[in-house]
């Protein structure tokens, strides 16, 4: 895998494509079928492995390019918890951080490599956080959702503060 190289994971099929981009052109790569439903899959460069964060058997998944689990990691229980209510999720290649937004909690988490949770930031009691990702200056970008039905993107830096 390189920067050429898209990771989709398509939940609904449990299925993980590798795609590549090249010249306008998006070429097929590989198809997985993992056995572990995953709530997040994305790829580390340039080891050329896939981080998947598993639905309900609260590991986080290294797998090769073959989708086979090369390394397994267990997540405490905090960040166990949290991953089952989390919503969507986002990867920092740099800090090797998982970024996920809970809605029902009102916050975004970090969680490491080893399985615990590194970072969290509480946006208030009525902003619902959805979509998030990272910028290329290493902030957090979380879509929310406020009490009256409007949406805005907030930047959080990697300490946890609003940019």
């Amino acid at each position: 895998m390189d920067q050429s190289t898209i990771v989709a994971y398509l939940r609904n099929t449990n299925t993980i494509e590798l795609v590549e981009f090249n010249e306008g052109k998006i070429t097929a790569v590989k198809e997985i079928h993992p056995k572990t439903t995953y709530k997040g899959v994305f790829g580390i460069e340039p080891l050329g492995r896939l981080v998947c964060v598993s639905e309900n058997k609260g590991t986080i998944d290294i797998l090769n390019k073959d989708g086979k689990i090369v390394q397994e990691c267990t997540l405490d229980d905090h960040a166990s918890r949290t991953v089952n209510i989390a919503k969507f999720c986002a990867f920092n290649n740099r800090n090797q951080i998982i970024y996920m937004s809970c809605c029902e909690l009102y916050k975004v988490i970090g969680i490491n490599m080893s399985g615990h949770v590194v970072f969290e930031h509480h946006l208030g009691d009525y902003a619902v956080p959805s979509q998030c990702a990272i910028g290329t200056d290493n902030s957090i970008y979380v879509t929310v959702d406020g009490p009256l039905n409007e949406c805005c993107v907030v930047q959080i830096n990697h300490n946890g503060g609003f940019v």
